[in-house]
């Protein structure tokens, strides 16, 4: 946690010092992604001896859209476009959904039964 927060703070003084704050926005969207990946691994592990493969349904439905909503301030800052979703939203459930796509994703892998 500590190397968390220290390189966030690194990353918003080379961004003030800069003038440009997109690798915050980048490192504050991966890592939550990160740690809900790493939630996982553990189930991932029991099941790797299963026979099973990516499961595609699932990413396109659930973990596509996750990371479209969390690139959206990325995207609007590199295209120089409004935000679609209010940024107050976007800090407020930013990590819930960062964690909650690291976690999907990480179940898409090993999860249909070959047969």
């Amino acid at each position: 946690m500590y190397l968390i927060t220290k390189g966030e703070q690194y990353l918003k003084l080379q961004g003030e010092r800069y003038y440009t704050m997109a690798p915050v926005f980048v490192y504050q969207t991966v890592t939550p992604m990160v740690f809900g990946g790493l939630t996982r691994i553990p189930s991932l592990i029991s099941r790797w001896h299963e026979g099973g493969r990516f499961n595609l349904a699932r990413f396109l439905v659930l973990v596509v859209p996750g990371i479209l909503i969390l690139l959206q301030p990325i995207l609007s800052l590199f295209l120089g476009s409004r935000f679609l979703l209010p940024l107050s939203m976007q800090t407020l459930f930013a990590y819930g959904i960062a964690v909650w796509t690291g976690a999907a994703f990480v179940d898409c892998i090993k999860g249909n039964d070959i047969r």
